[in-house]
C-alpha cells in the first residue's frame, strides 16, 4: 500500500507544527526565563527596602532614594551580587512601592550618560540625557 501525501496537506502539518513551538517557545520566555539583570535588579530592590525599614527602626528620616554605592557601603549588598551594574550611577526611591503602577522605582545612568527609568509596572523607559 503506497500512501501518498499531498503538498496541502504537508504545508498544513508543517505550519501547525511551527506554530505550536513559536506557542511553546513565547511561553517559556515570558514565563520562565527572566532577564539575566532581573536577579540583580531584585537583590538592589531588597536591599534598599531593608535600608529604609532600619533607618525607620532607628527613628531616623528615610530619604526619597538611596545609591548603590551606600547599599555597598552599609553591607546589603555585596559587588559580587551587583556586577552588571558596573560603572553605572544607580539610584533605588524608598518612598515608592512596586504595586504603584507609574511611579519610578530605580534610575541607572550608564557611563556613556544615558539613563533608563524603571517603573512599578515593570517596564524601562529612556530617559532624554
Amino acid at each position: 500500500m503506497k500512501h501518498t501525501f499531498s503538498a496541502k496537506r504537508v504545508l498544513v502539518v508543517v505550519v501547525t507544527a511551527a506554530v505550536l513551538m513559536i506557542a511553546v517557545a513565547l511561553h517559556y520566555v515570558s514565563s520562565d526565563s527572566p532577564h539575566p539583570g532581573m536577579g540583580e535588579y531584585s537583590r538592589v530592590v531588597t536591599a534598599a527596602k531593608s535600608y529604609g525599614s532600619g533607618l525607620r527602626a532607628q527613628g531616623l528620616a528615610v530619604p526619597d532614594a538611596v545609591t548603590l554605592e551606600e547599599l555597598l557601603k552599609k553591607g546589603l549588598l555585596n559587588p559580587a551580587d551587583v556586577k552588571g551594574f558596573d560603572g553605572m550611577q544607580v539610584t533605588v526611591s524608598l518612598k515608592v512601592s512596586e504595586t504603584q503602577a507609574q511611579e519610578a522605582i530605580m534610575r541607572v545612568r550608564l557611563p556613556d550618560g544615558s539613563e533608563y527609568t524603571a517603573i512599578g509596572d515593570g517596564s524601562v523607559q529612556q530617559t532624554r540625557r
